[in-house]
């Protein structure tokens, strides 16, 4: 599975999001039948390795607490 990652991966804008961006991949697969999802998985482990070696970090928003009002 580590060869598929060294294949040609595009990268592109998906949308905005609340805090940043949220990027798209995309490659070609020989047999999508033979799992997209390991593929997928051995993507994502490759990048958050990378992130980790760049020392980069995945900032998160504050989770806001739910509404205590009460309707009168």
């Amino acid at each position: 599975m580590d060869d598929a990652i060294t294949r040609r991966i595009w990268v592109y804008l998906k949308e905005f999001a609340d805090d940043g961006i949220v990027p798209g991949f995309a490659t070609l697969i020989r047999d999508p039948g033979e799992g997209r999802n390991n593929l997928r998985s051995s993507i994502n482990r490759a990048i958050w390795r990378r992130f980790n070696v760049a020392g980069m970090e995945i900032l998160f928003a504050p989770c806001r607490a739910p509404s205590t009002a009460v309707a009168d």
